[in-house]
């Protein structure tokens, strides 16, 4: 037998771009609606989320940190797909902040109490 060089493809495994920010836009509207109904339910029922979210966000990026389909991914695709997959990640991590933001500007306004809703809208 005569050893052949096989060439292994790794792109034709992963997501394309728009089926990851498909996915990751998704998983952002639903972090914010849901972070927003579980903080105006409970009081610390909001960070129960964040872990959840950052298993999603490194569940995004986590090939292209790989030592061995990392490389293979930027020679294929090119650092854009990188930086693409980090771009829509980090937007599932945004959208948690920004329910956060949102919560400490609404709660007041239901008859909840917040310390820093407090500070950031003082009564009028």
């Amino acid at each position: 037998m005569i050893g052949l060089t096989v060439i292994a493809e790794v792109m034709d495994k992963e997501p394309t771009i728009a089926e990851i920010w498909t996915f990751c836009l998704w998983a952002s509207a639903v972090t914010f609606i849901l972070s927003i109904v579980l903080s105006l339910a409970g009081r610390r029922t909001f960070f129960v989320i964040f872990p959840i979210c950052l298993f999603i966000a490194y569940g995004t990026v986590s090939e292209t940190w790989d030592a061995y389909v990392g490389p293979a991914i930027l020679i294929e695709a090119g650092p854009d797909y990188v930086f693409q997959c980090h771009l829509a990640a980090s937007c599932i991590i945004m959208a948690w902040i920004a329910a956060g933001l949102t919560v400490l500007l609404i709660k007041p306004r239901l008859g909840g109490h917040s310390f820093f809703a407090k500070k950031l809208c003082p009564p009028s």
